[in-house]
């Protein structure tokens, strides 16, 4: 009963402080609407040609690439019954949900036992070893947290409070990776200790491809900011949607780059631009492609129950 007691404390606090960084963020980002130039928007939408638009899209469609492969590499130890065709689709749609929805992993966890539940001996192992996949998703933003980190003490500024987040979580590779080599020196399991290094490095591979993306957006909008000043910012903005627990980072995310980009300069109606075609090409588009694919193979199983009957 305790226990019970303490868990729904917790998460109602979790509520209430979501509640009231998403109240000033949404404040914030009004205020920022209400003094936007809609006219000089449409200016910076209306450059956009036709291969800016096919650029963009491919290269959302390249950067959410690795987020299915998590799948593939786990199909082997859970003892997933599908070929790897079938595991990558199954992939793509509960990621492509589950990247929308969020709920700090939950979400792919559901999906997955719904799609791999009928194919697997043991749904316990399932739902473990995709909990453990959640878990390293971590990895490659902690390394980029590393390199941030490394650069703070580089310049001359104080430090607030979400560079000290930024620097905890840069610890979280090391101490995976010290951790995993240890358990195998220990035990000698060769296979879980290969598993985890490549969930590992699909995560740094996802969270190069996602940067490449946004900088490629950059790039195409001719936005007027150095990759070495922009990263900092996204950082940042990563960091505080992880605090704020919105799904996707919605809000939080966008208030802290049209912010951090204000500091150079760069126009908030450009900015917006860059979130709205980073928003469409990284989470839009691939669940578009996601409800295609579950659609079709929803028809395939019912054109095979027909058939069968």
């Amino acid at each position: 009963m305790k226990k019970i007691i303490n868990n729904l404390a917790v998460r109602i606090i979790q509520i209430l402080v979501m509640a009231i960084i998403l109240v000033v963020v949404t404040k914030e980002l009004y205020r920022i609407f209400i003094d936007m130039n809609i006219q000089l928007f449409y200016k910076y939408s209306d450059k956009l040609t036709v291969v800016n638009i096919f650029i963009i899209v491919l290269l959302g469609i390249i950067s959410y690439i690795p987020l299915s492969f998590y799948d593939l590499v786990i199909r082997k130890k859970v003892g997933i019954a599908l070929d790897t065709k079938k595991v990558y689709k199954y992939s793509w749609i509960a990621s492509s949900v589950a990247n929308i929805v969020g709920f700090g992993g939950s979400a792919a966890i559901v999906l997955k036992r719904y799609f791999y539940k009928d194919y697997v001996d043991d749904e316990k192992k399932l739902i473990k070893e995709t909990s453990k996949v959640v878990g390293l998703n971590l990895s490659g933003f902690s390394l980029l947290c590393l390199i941030y980190s490394i650069y703070l003490f580089t310049i001359e500024r104080n430090i607030s409070y979400i560079d000290y987040i930024a620097i905890i979580i840069a610890m979280y590779l090391p101490i995976i990776i010290i951790t995993i080599t240890y358990k195998y020196i220990k035990n000698g399991d060769r296979y879980s200790y290969r598993t985890t290094l490549k969930i590992i490095s699909i995560s740094i591979l996802e969270w190069i491809t996602t940067i490449s993306l946004i900088i490629g957006l950059i790039y195409i909008l001719n936005i007027n900011v150095s990759i070495f000043d922009f990263l900092p910012i996204y950082v940042v903005g990563i960091v505080a949607a992880i605090i704020s627990m919105a799904p996707s980072g919605l809000g939080t995310f966008d208030l802290v780059l049209i912010v951090g980009l204000d500091k150079f300069n760069v126009p908030k109606e450009q900015v917006l631009l860059l979130i709205i075609l980073y928003r469409i090409s990284y989470y839009i588009i691939p669940l578009l492609i996601g409800v295609i694919l579950y659609l079709s193979d929803l028809l395939s199983k019912l054109v095979k129950n027909e058939n069968m009957e």
